[in-house]
């Protein structure tokens, strides 16, 4: 497979006389003195506090019009692309899915080495959303990375080759194929890189950790975990953990794991030393199946302090004690100092899933402030001395169906924001939205493992169909019952881009131009971000004017990133949602650049009325066909969701005897789609075949 415009081996360069200096030289006294310099892309969020604001301003709101095409690099994918690339001095550095790694010239878009992971293939079948990778580090001449099936790699910068590979799964966990992956980004901490899990919604029969492993040979430093043990087993095996058990019912549900995975949202203060994780929810969802007494579960969507040379508990801010509704706190932590009440505090800012806007103190993890950034219904509100939210009786889901806002997507996600240092502003994408929470325990879908372990079906309300839902989950009661039982207004989804001044704890300006999407902003007086039809916004930092929009084909959700190479500033966003059909590809932008030119043709699925004849489904056989699908593929083969293939249109490149051999042997175990002859049956796949055939 050929990755890239071109690859040229770096002996083949070396032998036409090019000379390049050492690749990937980044370290900690390059990290502070380039703190205010904008040529290179150091870190995911660019500097120190991931604040993906860069103090380039060539382009800027007076000049970005004459922004245009620089070069192009297909990623011979049409996968989601979630990472920022990296570039330093001229070479770019990023992750595709799976784990790739691929080096680019920055200036020519010329593609340099791509590392393969070489992953486990079915370990996909683990994935619990789609196989994208959220980036990479650099440090010291290497790219470090994590692949899928939960492996850390180490990569020589300059040549692409493999330094080492180990794997994060605690030797126990690898032999139960507890189903953790890695899709986030790993976080250089002194002379450790750490990296945590995927796999809490996947019924993992496990618990969460982050591991640190040293930066030379990959050995592991220190593991940290993120929730008890099951106290049967004995004492807690760390400290923190005594604390936390306080916090569970000791005879909640522990053979199905208690879930806390960090599979995003890792941060470092050097002067401190401190790393900051994000973790994650439950396993499962409901807190009532978990820990029947209650509890708040620590440590569970909460803001958690390590002391990186030795792994130990400093502190934690939990924003949703007790969990219930998948509000993990993984999303990128924004470090800086700021201002507040007449003295200079350092501070850490994040927004998760749960709709509020979080300011603390990173030192000492004191709360500082606490404000909703979109609409909700889960808490009473915030005590404003501790941040602690007041829970919502109304909200409680586990004997019947409730609407709950935000939903367990979040009114914000893993999508990066960004803190301009000039405006002072946070910009951020949000979504507006509500979902339907039903405990299927007792109802005719059931409990099932492998799959989300959550007893939740989460349609919009807007598709809602008691009647046609029956079949699945019994009696539902009516739209109307639902709202007023949950104490909320019905309301379609929306997104918006904010602007939220994390001082004055307002917004500043917003804008419903947007989607889920990264953003980034500039000293030119600049916000950008993508939108799901391909579009990059370009809009005043100050007033959020829209300036520019330029149409580059697959949607975008990936933070965009800046550089300069020889005095040319550029742009580049890794393009591709998943969802398009579309090729991804990484774009790159200049003053003076032409025309973008647009993506390669997509892939177009044959339509209903080119679907294969089957025989006529009973409705006992339509049922258990929909029962196998929800349960066992609609988490990947969701449709709309922009992650991987629509099994719909997709069966009908299959005869039964193929999509037996995908399904029950592995066939694509090497794209991912990993055996379910585990759990499926030769006639529960050919049930399934039909279901998914018929019109």
């Amino acid at each position: 497979m050929v990755w890239g415009p071109l690859l040229l081996p770096v002996a083949l360069l070396a032998s036409t006389g090019i000379q390049h200096p050492p690749r990937g030289r980044v370290d900690a006294a390059r990290l502070q003195a380039e703190e205010r310099a904008g040529a290179n892309w150091l870190t995911g969020g660019r500097d120190i506090g991931g604040t993906y604001f860069s103090p380039l301003r060539s382009v800027n709101a007076e000049t970005v019009a004459g922004l245009g095409f620089a070069w192009e690099y297909d990623l011979s994918s049409r996968d989601l692309m979630s990472a920022t690339p990296l570039v330093v001095d001229g070479t770019m550095y990023t992750s595709g899915p799976w784990g790739f790694v691929h080096a680019v010239d920055a200036e020519s878009g010329r593609g340099l080495w791509v590392y393969d992971p070489e992953p486990i293939g079915e370990w996909g079948r683990y994935a619990c959303c789609g196989f994208s990778n959220r980036g990479v580090a650099v440090w010291k001449g290497r790219v470090y990375v994590g692949s899928i099936d939960g492996f850390m790699h180490a990569i020589d910068a300059a040549t692409g080759k493999r330094v080492w590979k180990v794997d994060t799964l605690t030797p126990e966990d690898r032999k139960a194929r507890v189903p953790y992956t890695i899709t986030g980004a790993p976080q250089v901490a002194g002379d450790v890189v750490v990296i945590g899990n995927g796999g809490s919604d996947m019924g993992s029969n496990a618990r969460g950790y982050v591991t640190a492993r040293d930066l030379e040979t990959g050995a592991e430093r220190w593991r940290f975990y993120t929730v008890p043990r099951d106290p049967r087993l004995g004492e807690q095996d760390q400290p923190h953990l005594v604390r936390a058990i306080e916090t569970w019912d000791p005879n909640g549900n522990w053979a199905d794991g208690a879930g806390g995975t960090v599979w995003d949202g890792i941060a470092y203060d050097p002067a401190l030393g401190l790393v900051y994780i994000g973790v994650g929810n439950g396993a499962p969802w409901n807190a009532r199946e978990r820990s029947p007494t209650g509890g708040d579960n620590l440590y569970l969507s909460s803001i958690v302090a390590i002391d990186a040379a030795t792994g130990a508990y400093r502190w934690h801010f939990q924003t949703v004690p007790g969990d219930h509704w998948d509000y993990t706190a993984t999303s990128k932590m924004t470090l800086v100092d700021l201002e507040i009440g007449g003295r200079t505090r350092k501070v850490l800012m994040q927004a998760p899933k749960n709709g509020f806007f979080y300011v603390l103190d990173r030192e000492t993890g004191e709360f500082l402030s606490g404000d909703a950034v979109a609409p909700f219904n889960w808490t009473t509100g915030l005590d404003p001395k501790t941040g602690r939210p007041g829970i919502n009786p109304l909200v409680d889901w586990d004997e019947v169906p409730k609407v709950v806002t935000p939903g367990p997507g979040g009114a914000r996600n893993w999508y990066p924001m960004s803190f301009h240092a000039g405006t002072g502003l946070v910009y951020f994408t949000v979504l507006e939205n509500q979902d339907i929470f039903v405990n299927t325990r007792g109802r005719p879908i059931g409990r099932h493992a492998d799959s989300f372990y959550t007893y939740i079906f989460s349609p919009t309300p807007s598709r809602y169909d008691p009647d046609a839902l029956r079949p699945m989950y019994g009696d539902l009661p009516s739209l109307e019952e639902l709202a007023k039982d949950s104490g909320v207004a019905l309301k379609e989804p929306s997104a918006w881009l904010r602007a939220w001044d994390p001082v004055k704890r307002k917004v500043v300006w917003e804008t419903r131009e947007a989607d889920w999407a990264g953003v980034l902003s500039t000293a030119g007086n600049l916000v950008v971000f993508g939108d799901p039809e391909g579009n990059l916004h370009f809009r005043r930092a100050d007033d959020g004017g829209e300036i520019r929009k330029l149409a580059l084909g697959p949607g975008i959700v990936a933070a965009p990133m800046t550089y300069e190479v020889n005095g040319v500033q550029y742009f580049a966003v890794m393009a591709g949602d998943g969802g398009s059909s579309r090729p991804s590809r990484i774009v790159a932008l200049r003053l003076g650049g032409g025309a973008v030119p647009p993506p390669g043709p997509a892939v177009e699925p044959r339509t209903a009325r080119e679907r294969l004849k089957v025989k006529p489904l009973s409705a006992d056989e339509a049922f258990r066909g929909r029962r196998v699908f929800e349960t066992e593929c609609q988490r990947c083969h969701r449709s709309g969701d922009r992650l991987v293939p629509d099994l719909r249109p997709s069966v009908t490149y299959y005869d039964l005897e193929a999509f037996k051999a995908v399904v029950l042997e592995g066939s694509l175990g090497d794209l991912g789609m990993g055996r379910f002859d585990d759990v499926l049956t030769e006639e529960d796949v050919e049930i399934l075949y039909r279901y998914l055939a018929t019109p």
